[in-house]
């Protein structure tokens, strides 16, 4: 297992704070507390049989600060997925959720359903203060998200409007 360490500063906090990574083998540097979720997605893509080939061509998956209500963005041409640290720590039951939904994108190619009032991962707008509606039907959802049936990203500018430089942002 490789850790790394990383200082990061911001304008509000000028104490200096370790945040620490693990480095997947010929794979992105991903924050620990973010790995177990990208696991358990990696375990989920391997138990349906699909291919987790555009995981290793991402470089990062870390926390960010993204703009008022973006929860996560997943930018393939800069090899980076980013949650929002805000958003984690608000609604930390909820992280789960963001990663699948951003790795549907970055691993899955996968678009947003068109129905904003359903229950699915990839819906553009997830309901993250109720969480335990997801996980209720977690099974179904996973199901869903590996189906043929799931619309694709045609190119990556169909995902999103053009938020933080590149599409792929989600509220």
């Amino acid at each position: 297992m490789t850790l790394a360490v990383s200082n990061a500063q911001t304008d509000s906090t000028p104490a200096v704070k370790k945040t620490w990574y693990y480095q997947y083998p010929k794979g992105p540097k991903v924050d620990t507390l973010l790995k177990p979720y990208v696991d358990m997605f990696l375990s989920e893509c391997k138990k349906a049989g699909v291919s987790t080939n555009n995981f290793y061509k991402l470089e990062k998956i870390m926390f960010s600060t993204l703009p008022e209500s973006i929860v996560g963005v997943c930018i393939p041409q800069h090899k980076t997925l980013y949650i929002d640290a805000l958003s984690a720590k608000s609604f930390p039951d909820a992280v789960k959720i963001i990663i699948f939904h951003e790795l549907g994108h970055c691993v899955l190619g996968l678009a947003h359903i068109p129905e904003k009032n359903g229950l699915a991962i990839m819906n553009p707008e997830l309901d993250l203060q109720n969480p335990d509606k997801y996980y209720k039907n977690w099974e179904t959802l996973i199901i869903m998200l590996f189906s043929d049936l799931h619309p694709k990203i045609k190119d990556s500018n169909q995902c999103c409007p053009d938020i933080i430089e590149d599409p792929c942002t989600h509220n």
